[in-house]
């Protein structure tokens, strides 16, 4: 019941890359790329870590709950998932960053290899 609480956005926030530009990004916080080691290294946003979303239960103690988290993946469905996690688990300034990885370089964004 609390994962589907926290998948229908009552534990997370949805973020646009926009926003998560012109604010959060410049703040203290934590990027957690929830995708493969192999799509993380062929390109992601800088700062990001590499938590692969079947992993995040396990690796929870990685990620700081003093700072805002935001969770992306390649398009958004496996970060939803993520922030969800996080929220189940506690985590209380979370947020998915919607169209992921791939909006992000479909507006020629940078990414780092």
């Amino acid at each position: 019941m609390i994962f589907l609480r926290a998948l229908l956005g009552q534990g997370f926030k949805s973020v646009s890359i926009e926003d998560y530009r012109e604010s959060i990004q410049k703040s203290d916080h934590v990027l957690v790329d929830v995708r493969s080691p192999g799509e993380y290294h062929r390109g992601h946003v800088s700062r990001a870590v590499n938590i692969p979303l079947g992993d995040l239960d396990s690796r929870l103690g990685e990620i700081p709950r003093d700072k805002p988290v935001v969770v992306i993946c390649e398009s958004g469905s496996r970060s939803r998932m993520g922030a969800a996690t996080l929220a189940e688990h506690g985590f209380r300034d979370v947020h998915d960053l919607r169209g992921g990885t791939g909006l992000w370089a479909s507006r020629g964004l940078p990414l780092k290899r």
